[in-house]
């Protein structure tokens, strides 16, 4: 077929360069590139927008007019992210200029080993740069050498995300008066695990600290997620109006310690997931009201107060339009009352996108994508269960909501299945799963990991211009099916 006939080129702009970034990170894009020219054309600044160096070409080992370890020039207009990797020995000092201390990023690698000179280095490059530094991203581990600069004031840090075990060390001061130091931040995450033995509860202001009328220490905060939170913690008072994304959570998420007792490396690193109560969670949801919150996420165990909690969640956060709730059933307890869910939720008349991981009782285990015996059902719990209650929070709820996504805990590949919004020829609304995924889930659960992916782009188009569904899953199809070409 000529590639002037291809179906293609009908496309606009918009949706063809969503697909090339659908395709990319699957590696699905450079065999399609590969096809004929105008699609290479068409691919390059999707393609060609993060290059690698490597040290063989830095050092003299390749041609700039080859691609031997890096781009022609004629590409070199497509390049928005250079990474370098590679080999790279010392240089002598003298033939290198005095480096500026400036630094605007700094990230430590994803791995939980640290050695003291890491820790002693990264703390030394650190304490040059408060005044020029706008998003830091480490480990726990490097939280005492940060606390040592408690009396630093860091004007321009807008980011500060600290991930890994809770120090508890009796010597280690509250992290009140460094956070105190950051009157610019923007986003903070303390994804912090409570260790075996330790205070199951983390905060931020100390314990004898009652005052409430003092302003907030970041007044522009607009991201604030936090694992295991102390709901007699003051800071929640504190939080300002303008939050935009609120997560109240486990970390990691309970459902890792629930589905691998013995094998997580929360259990292997000795940490506790002590979930928090509806009651607890629901001191924390009534300490003030948070008119422009968009985006929340709660983890709890139920108890005799999850009703009021969920009442109490339009009241405090009336403009939501993305909410995700980890529920957790009492032992020998009956799964939730989705007539009780609905109607909590019903108030929430800007609700989009509905995140929801119910513990139902007759989930199997996590264990049955490797089951001839369970994989069966795992579709048959998609086919009804699920699509039962999305169909039911559909006509119930604002009709603002476009999605409502059941979490599937699948070995350690956990995917949310999205079920979309629709009227169908009754003029009723009802909740309807997109037929390649319901074939994927049915028929090839190999393949569940690329759901991820296709879920995210689903609900990225939901929020855009396209109003038109039928466009928008006609679209899907099309997608799921270049995925399918180019990533077998």
């Amino acid at each position: 077929m000529d590639s002037r006939d291809s179906p293609l080129r009908h496309l606009d702009n918009d949706v063809l360069t969503a697909i090339f970034e659908l395709l990319r990170p699957r590696e699905g894009l450079r065999p399609l590139s590969a096809t004929c020219r105008w699609i290479r054309d068409a691919s390059k600044p999707v393609l060609f927008r993060h290059s690698w160096v490597g040290s063989t070409w830095l050092r003299g080992g390749g041609s700039k007019d080859t691609v031997s370890g890096y781009l022609p020039q004629s590409l070199w207009t497509f390049v928005r992210h250079l990474s370098f990797y590679g080999d790279f020995p010392a240089w002598p000092i003298d033939s290198l200029p005095q480096p500026e201390v400036l630094l605007r990023r700094a990230d430590q690698t994803a791995s939980f080993l640290r050695s003291p000179l890491e820790l002693a280095f990264l703390a030394a490059v650190v304490e040059q740069v408060p005044v020029s530094l706008e998003t830091l991203v480490v480990s726990s581990e490097f939280l005492p050498s940060l606390q040592s600069l408690s009396n630093v004031v860091w004007p321009n840090l807008r980011e500060l995300r600290l991930q890994g075990e809770r120090i508890v060390d009796e010597t280690t001061p509250s992290t009140g008066p460094l956070l105190a130091s950051m009157p610019q931040l923007q986003t903070l995450v303390l994804e912090l695990a409570p260790p075996a033995g330790a205070t199951p509860r983390q905060r931020i202001c100390p314990k004898d600290d009652r005052e409430l009328d003092r302003p907030c220490p970041w007044p522009d905060l607009l991201t604030f997620s936090i694992a295991y939170p102390d709901p007699d913690d003051t800071i929640y008072s504190l939080l300002p109006h303008t939050l935009r994304s609120l997560s109240l959570r486990c970390w990691p998420r309970h459902y890792i310690h629930v589905d691998w007792p013995a094998f997580t490396r929360g259990q292997t690193l000795g940490w506790q997931s002590p979930i928090l109560s509806a009651a607890e969670l629901l001191r924390i949801i009534q300490h003030r009201q948070w008119p422009c919150l968009s985006d929340l996420d709660i983890e709890y165990r139920q108890d005799e107060c999850e009703k009021e909690l969920l009442e109490a969640l339009p009241a405090a956060c009336p403009n939501l339009t993305t909410l995700t709730l980890h529920r957790y059933r009492m032992p020998g307890a009956d799964d939730i009352d989705m007539t009780m869910l609905a109607q909590a939720l019903a108030p929430l008349a800007h609700l989009r996108d509905l995140r929801l991981h119910l513990d139902f009782s007759q989930h199997p285990p996590a264990i049955a994508a490797v089951s001839d015996y369970w994989r069966p059902r795992v579709g048959a719990l998609v086919y009804s269960k699920y699509h039962e209650c999305a169909t039911y929070l559909a006509s119930t709820l604002a009709t603002s909501l476009r999605s409502i996504l059941f979490l599937v805990r699948i070995l350690e590949t956990n995917e949310w299945v999205p079920f979309f919004v629709m009227v169908d020829e009754a003029h009723q609304r009802t909740a309807r799963i997109n037929m390649l995924i319901a074939e994927e889930y049915e028929l090839e659960w190999t393949a569940v990991g690329r759901l991820e992916e296709l879920s995210t782009s689903t609900l990225m188009f939901h929020q855009t211009n396209l109003q038109d569904e039928c466009t928008v899953n006609v679209f899907i199809v099309f997608a799921n099916r270049i995925v399918r070409l180019f990533t077998e």
